[in-house]
C-alpha cells in the first residue's frame, strides 16, 4: 500500500452507466491528476464495449491471395495485430460512454495497531471526454479471448472544482520510455495481494517492449516475473487501470497510462501501459482547458 502517499495524484474513478433498458454497469478503476481539475484515465473505464459486427471483422488473408508486403519492422499495423482473429468486442467512438464520473483522492494518515487510517474526498459529476482516436478491439486468438489491439486509450475528466490537496499534479515526459527503464505502477486494484480494490498500492517492473503504432501513438509492455534482487514484479489487475506508470528514477513525472493485463506467450504476466509522451499533444489541449475552467 502507498501509506506514505508517493502516488497522491493516483485517484479512483468510478463510472456508472445506465442502457436503455434501464440497466445500470459500473467501472471501478484509477486515474492520475495532471492538473488540479484535470484527470486522465483510460478510455475503456469510461466507455462500454459494443459487439463487433460482420462488416467489421478483419479480413483474413488466404493462400491463394497475394501476401501483403510486410509492416516496417518496429511499427505494428491494425492489420498485423488482427491477422488470426475474431473480434468479439469494440471500444470506439461509436461506443456507449459514461458523460460523468465520481473521482475519488485517498491521504493516507500513519497506522495504529498495523491498521493506516485514510481520508477520501469525492468529486463528483466531473465531465468525461474520451480520446478521439480511442479503440480497443477485443477478439479470439487461437481459441483464446484477449485485447488484440489498443489505440489511444485515454479519457480526459474535468472536474468542476480543484481537488484540496496539498500536492504536486504529475508532469508530461519530454521523451519516450526505452527498453530495460525501470517503473513504478500505481493503482486502486487488488494485485495479487488480500486487499479490495479502494486501497492504493504501486509496485515496480521494467520496459521490455515498446511498441510504436501505425497510427503514430505507442504502447509499451511490462513482462518481468522478477525483480533483478529476485524479488517478485510488479503487474496490474482489475481496478489499476487508468493508473499511473512512472519511470523509477522521475516519480513525478508520468510516462504512461495503465490500459491492460495480459499474459505472455509462455503464459506469465504482462502489463500494458499507454504511452503519454506519444499522446502529449492532445494532453497540453486538455491542460490548457483545464486552466481556462
Amino acid at each position: 500500500m502507498d501509506t506514505t502517499n508517493r502516488f497522491l495524484p493516483t485517484v479512483r474513478v468510478a463510472t456508472a452507466l445506465t442502457n436503455e433498458r434501464g440497466e445500470k454497469s459500473y467501472k471501478p478503476c484509477s486515474g492520475v491528476l495532471i492538473h488540479p481539475r484535470l484527470v486522465i484515465t483510460a478510455g475503456h473505464c469510461v466507455c462500454w464495449s459494443r459487439p463487433a459486427t460482420p462488416q467489421e471483422q478483419p479480413s483474413q488473408t488466404s493462400s491463394t491471395t497475394k501476401p501483403q508486403k510486410p509492416a516496417k519492422k518496429d511499427i505494428k499495423t491494425r492489420a498485423e495485430e488482427l491477422r488470426g482473429v475474431t473480434l468479439t468486442e469494440i471500444i470506439d467512438k461509436h461506443s456507449p460512454c459514461a458523460k460523468a464520473t465520481t473521482v475519488t483522492t485517498t491521504v493516507y494518515s500513519p497506522s495504529k495497531k498495523g491498521v493506516p487510517g485514510s481520508q477520501t474526498s469525492d468529486y463528483k459529476n466531473a465531465e468525461i471526454v474520451p480520446h478521439p482516436d480511442l479503440e480497443v478491439l477485443i477478439g479470439i486468438r487461437n481459441g483464446r479471448p484477449e485485447t488484440v489491439w489498443s489505440n489511444a486509450d485515454l479519457a480526459a475528466i474535468f472536474l468542476k472544482n480543484p481537488v484540496e490537496l496539498d500536492f504536486q499534479p504529475m508532469l508530461l515526459p519530454e521523451a519516450e520510455v526505452q527498453i530495460g527503464d525501470a517503473i513504478e505502477m500505481a493503482g486502486y486494484g487488488m494485485g495479487d495481494s488480500s486487499s479490495v480494490y479502494g486501497d492504493r498500492q504501486f509496485g515496480e517492473n521494467k520496459v521490455t517492449r515498446l511498441l510504436m503504432l501505425e497510427t503514430g501513438h505507442s504502447v509499451f509492455r511490462a513482462e518481468a516475473q522478477r525483480l533483478s534482487d529476485g524479488t517478485v514484479a510488479a503487474h496490474t489487475g482489475i481496478g489499476d487501470s487508468g493508473g499511473a506508470c512512472v519511470k523509477k528514477a522521475s516519480p513525478t513525472v508520468l510516462v504512461g497510462i495503465v490500459s491492460i493485463g495480459a499474459r505472455t506467450q509462455d503464459g506469465g504476466k504482462m502489463s500494458v501501459f499507454t504511452s503519454v509522451y506519444s499522446h502529449r499533444k492532445w494532453l497540453e489541449q486538455a491542460l490548457k482547458r483545464a486552466n481556462k475552467i
